[in-house]
Parts: structure tokens; sequence; C-alpha cells
């Protein structure tokens, strides 16, 4: 059985994964770097090394982008301590690239991709602060798909934005701006 303090950790935990999923998908660089502790080992995919590389690495991928999305699901926190826990995430990504993006082939006029995984991270809290030590991105199924003829639909009225130009920004502003989001 948790304790109450354990319940607000876990809170705060999950919270900062799913701040990650936002600072990944609309490439909020500051969001992303916060996640990590500065001294954080980081294994995502073919990226090994600190958060300030791995924010460089995640910049580099976005080139082409025009979509992205992560969504996750179950995460179970189990603690080792007071200040020390490993977040176990289960997540599904779709991203569509154009052109110049390195993952469209020749001949091809975007590429999707599909995958599920999840995310083995260490969280440790320092000065108060939970945040990721160690991070392992585990990779299960994986699908690619090549349009040929026409990219996917992109005719919503307001559309997602990989960036921070996306509507959400706007509306956090007139949240911290004037204390209310009308």
């Amino acid at each position: 059985m948790l304790t109450q303090a354990q319940l607000l950790d876990r809170a705060e935990i999950e919270d900062a994964v799913k701040r990650y999923c936002r600072a990944v998908d609309r490439c909020d660089w500051p969001l992303l770097a916060r996640f990590y502790h500065a001294d954080a080992a980081i294994r995502h995919g073919p990226y090994e090394g600190g958060p300030e590389g791995f924010v460089e690495f995640v910049k580099a991928r976005r080139v082409g982008m025009r979509h992205t999305a992560h969504y996750v699901g179950n995460i179970l926190v189990e603690f080792g301590g007071p200040d020390t826990a490993v977040a176990e995430t289960y997540g599904f990504a779709t991203q569509t690239f154009v052109p110049p993006s390195p993952l469209v082939p020749e001949g091809a006029v975007a590429t999707r991709i599909r995958a599920a995984y999840r995310y083995v991270d260490r969280f440790e809290r320092r000065d108060g602060r939970w945040a990721v030590a160690a991070a392992l991105l585990v990779t299960g199924e994986r699908d690619l798909r090549h349009f040929t003829d026409a990219p996917p639909d992109d005719s919503a009225v307001v559309g997602q934005q990989p960036s921070t130009a996306d509507p959400l920004y706007a509306m956090l502003a007139q949240l911290t701006s004037n204390g209310n989001c009308s």
C-alpha cells in the first residue's frame, strides 16, 4: 500500500512522463531538458549519452517532420526509497515525415512510422524535484509505411504542430498572463 506521500510523488512522476511526451511532440527543448537530471544516462534507440546530446539528437530527427504524437498508457511507479523510483511506461507513437527527411526514401512523398515502446526510467528526487537519472527506451513493434502518391490528409481545421507554434502554447500563455483560459 502506498503512503500519501508516495501517491503525491507518483502523480508528480506520471506528470513528468506526460510532459516529456509534450516536449518531444511540440519541440519544446527546455521542457525536454528539464525531464532529466544534468548527469542522466540516456539510452534511446541509437543514442547513448547525456541530456544535452539527447536534445540535439531529437532536434536532428525533426527534419521533415509534419506530425508527431506520443501516447502513454500504463505507468507503473515502484519506489526504492523516499527519493528513488522506477517508472515503466507503455506507449505508442505515430509520426509522419516528408522530404527532406532521411526517413523518406527516393520516390516517396511521405513516410509514417507507428511504434509501440516502453520507457524504463529511474527517477530520483534531488533538491525537491523528481527527474530522470537513467532512461532506457525498450522498443516493441514498429510499422513503416511509405506513401508514393499522396501524403496523409492534413486538412484538419486546427492541426497539430510539431513545434511550440501548436495552439496549446497560446492557451498556456493566456493561463499564465491573466490567471485563466478565457
